[in-house]
């Protein structure tokens, strides 16, 4: 999360200052007291004293403000991926960087601790849809830097963002249906996803 200051008018003549934190946070107690339908990027922006246009500056969806910690995820993976052996096949580069990572950041986890109704909203419709897009798209662009050089690296960075969109969506399949933690889904998945592919073939 970045720690620079956003400034805002608040109507009074006088500038507010807030965090991205301190935006997140003013976001989940709505979100708590008056549930995520309910609340809208208006009620965000005025509960936490900037303007509706300062907020969608730096969050352009209220999905966005249900798990801001996967922006920090995706850099770390991308950061890991650009690390592993330009040799090692890519499907293991994949597996090695996800399974190094944790599901969140433990430094976002000591600023906020999602509620009941949060987590519940991340397993949405709208809310999976989001973070499916959202880590494709951002896995895709991580691999093609991997790839630089490669004549296939776009073909191969699609398929890998597709797959990571399938992985994420079988992950909150078995946390909304079993009950399963984040690493633990994960960790499911992973193994399942093993053995259905040759090394040598991505």
């Amino acid at each position: 999360m970045s720690n620079h200051e956003m400034e805002a008018g608040n109507g009074l003549g006088r500038k507010m200052k807030s965090t991205p934190e301190a935006i997140i946070q003013a976001a989940w107690e709505l979100f708590e007291k008056n549930g995520y339908q309910r609340t809208t990027m208006s009620d965000i922006a005025e509960h936490a004293g900037i303007s509706r246009r300062t907020l969608f500056n730096y969050f352009p969806h209220k999905e966005a403000l249900l798990d801001p910690g996967r922006g920090e995820y995706m850099d770390r993976f991308s950061s890991l991926l650009r690390e592993r052996p330009k040799d090692e096949p890519l499907i293991d580069s994949v597996r090695a960087v996800v399974s190094q990572l944790p599901t969140h950041s433990d430094e976002f986890n000591e600023l906020l601790v999602p509620g009941p109704e949060i987590m519940s909203a991340r397993l949405s419709h709208d809310a999976i849809e989001f973070t499916r897009n959202f880590c494709a798209r951002e896995i895709e662009d991580a691999v093609l830097i991997r790839l630089e050089g490669d004549p296939m690296a776009q073909i191969k960075a699609g398929l890998v963002g597709a797959l990571a969109a399938q992985v994420l969506t079988e992950m909150v399949h078995l946390m909304r249906d079993n009950a399963m933690q984040p690493d633990d889904a994960l960790a499911k998945v992973l193994d399942s996803l093993g053995g259905l592919f040759d090394s040598k073939g991505i």
